[in-house]
């Protein structure tokens, strides 16, 4: 879906360039027009303008309303400002003050800084989508956390400590498989994992030493059966888990 929307922006991009390029080929050097305006060009643009609007809106809001503006400016008060859904019905250069070649050179400059301002998407995308999904995965881990709470406060102790348990390693994983320096491997554990983190520098020794203080009530609470894990441990790891999901990105 990633690569799918960067794909779709890249096309964009092509077809503006393109638009441009038509867009100036319909006039002389004097600013008189080879042919009547090809209604085709207006039509491309209201499809290029609202494909663009979209994605901005998903993706880069905070320059939606720059990209809007250039379109057509509602607070405007002269002529200069008029956008290009105005300079496409050829409104302004009926005005004397403003010759024909000034209208021309307005008309390619909003569309290219449209151009522009869609073109940036792709700058930003990467991390855009990697913020959403990072938000995304710790709203389900803290989530989890207060689920293991909720059993916690009704006496599942092993199960809660086990939820937590199972948060923490998920998160470790996750980090991990973020560093492509460190390789991920199916079978691999909360304690491999914590290992491979302090192996590559992400870690200090005294969050791996907690870590595997944490790794230690989990094995309680999945495995030991000697051995009952107690109320204060299974919340300590819960309350350690979420301090490391916190701060170990």
């Amino acid at each position: 879906m990633h690569e799918q929307l960067k794909e779709e922006i890249k096309k964009l991009q092509n077809e503006w360039l393109q638009l441009i390029k038509d867009y100036i080929g319909q006039f002389n050097d004097d600013g008189t027009m080879r042919k009547i305006i090809n209604c085709n060009i207006i039509i491309k643009y209201n499809s290029l303008y609202t494909s663009s609007q979209k994605i901005l809106r998903q993706i880069l809001p905070e320059r939606l309303n720059d990209f809007e503006i250039l379109y057509k400016n509602k607070n405007r008060k002269d002529v200069i400002l008029y956008s290009n859904f105005d300079i496409f019905l050829g409104l302004q250069c009926e005005f004397s003050h403003l010759d024909a070649n000034r209208c021309i050179i307005k008309t390619q400059n909003l569309m290219v800084e449209q151009y522009a301002i869609l073109s940036s998407v792709l700058d930003i995308i990467d991390n855009k989508i990697f913020n959403i999904k990072g938000e995304i995965e710790y709203n389900t881990f803290m989530n989890e956390l207060e689920a293991a709470s909720h059993l916690l406060k009704n006496n599942f102790v092993r199960a809660a400590g086990a939820l937590a348990g199972v948060s923490l390693e998920n998160h470790l994983k996750i980090v991990c498989q973020n560093h492509p320096e460190i390789t991920v491997n199916q079978k691999d554990t909360l304690s491999v994992y914590n290992e491979k983190l302090k192996k590559a520098e992400i870690i200090e020794e005294s969050i791996w030493r907690k870590i595997q203080y944490l790794s230690d009530i989990r094995n309680k609470c999945d495995h030991s059966k000697k051995t009952e894990p107690q109320k204060d441990e299974v919340q300590e790891l819960i309350d350690g888990t979420k301090k490391i999901i916190s701060t170990v990105n």
